[in-house]
């Protein structure tokens, strides 16, 4: 049953997560952070419809996995170059990020309520990110602890 894809996981709790505030907050901060490193100096206007070539994607899904240590299941939908479409874009944008991110915790997002995939989602937030002279930066996925072990979240898991 462990990494059983995202299908088996009801659509209605995936888009719950998705719509929340705090999710949206959260994850817009890393997509900013995310272009920033991609396209350094530009500013997009609409950080929600500025894309990110799926090549350079790739370089930061490492770093959400560690991040995400025990709650990290499968990358089974994750937009993958050999998983897109020849024909369709090779750009990611903020919707498709965001599904990602959340998709990564699979079915324990099952068993996480509300209040505990916030902690989750927050907790993430600070594990990639750092200050460095006064700016929010991410930092190299080497250099990732991630902040839980199996037996802190061993109520979370499907076995």
């Amino acid at each position: 049953m462990f990494g059983m894809p995202l299908s088996v996981i009801n659509s209605f709790r995936v888009n719950s997560l998705l719509n929340q505030q705090y999710t949206q907050t959260i994850l817009i901060k890393i997509w900013k952070l995310m272009i920033d490193l991609i396209h350094p100096g530009i500013k997009p206007k609409d950080l929600r419809n500025t894309s990110i070539h799926i090549k350079s994607y790739q370089h930061f899904l490492p770093l959400f996995k560690k991040a995400l240590g025990p709650f990290f299941t499968s990358d089974y939908y994750v937009a993958m170059p050999k998983r897109l479409n020849p024909m369709s874009s090779k750009a990611i944008h903020f919707g498709r990020f965001a599904f990602d991110v959340i998709s990564l915790a699979g079915e324990n997002l099952l068993n996480l309520t509300d209040d505990e995939f916030e902690v989750l989602i927050r907790k993430f937030f600070q594990t990639i990110t750092f200050l460095h002279n006064g700016k929010l930066m991410l930092i190299n996925s080497k250099d990732v602890v991630t902040p839980w072990d199996k037996q802190e979240v061993s109520h979370c898991w499907i076995s």
